[in-house]
């Protein structure tokens, strides 16, 4: 599945590796069509990741309350833990394309609160964004 990932992506060499990583995660999805990867990465290293998952989580804010890949990823740490983080967030399509995976409203409201720095994600034109936090 990430071959064609690994196509796509001809951006910075660490910026490509987390977002490869993310996708790697999002292959453990448990749903079917939107597999979603999440890494968080301090200091050069990653410390998190997470997958989209058919489970509900108290945290879950969403209107289905199921598990984010970016949640996942949060779950465990303490908002102090994760300041100065990073988080790459990649969707992957049943092809192996990478697709939209901007963080809904309810996963930037966490990610912010866990004191993370960025958020790099894809846009709707294919794009990769990083959104700085802080």
């Amino acid at each position: 599945m990430t071959s064609k990932i690994n196509m796509v992506i001809q951006t910075g060499e660490l910026l490509s590796k987390w977002l490869l990583w993310a996708s790697w995660a999002a292959d453990h999805s448990e749903h079917g069509i939107y597999r979603m990867g999440a890494v968080i990465v301090k200091g050069r290293r990653q410390i998190a990741s997470g997958w989209n998952k058919n489970k509900t989580h108290p945290r879950a804010k969403n209107y289905t309350q199921k598990i984010h890949a970016e949640l996942d990823a949060l779950i465990g740490y303490r908002s102090g833990d994760l300041y100065g983080a990073d988080m790459y967030v990649i969707r992957v399509t049943n092809g192996g394309v990478m697709a939209t995976s901007k963080p809904c409203k309810d996963c930037m409201i966490l990610i912010k609160e866990a004191g993370l720095s960025s958020v790099t994600y894809i846009d709707t034109q294919g794009k990769i964004c990083r959104t700085n936090l802080s």
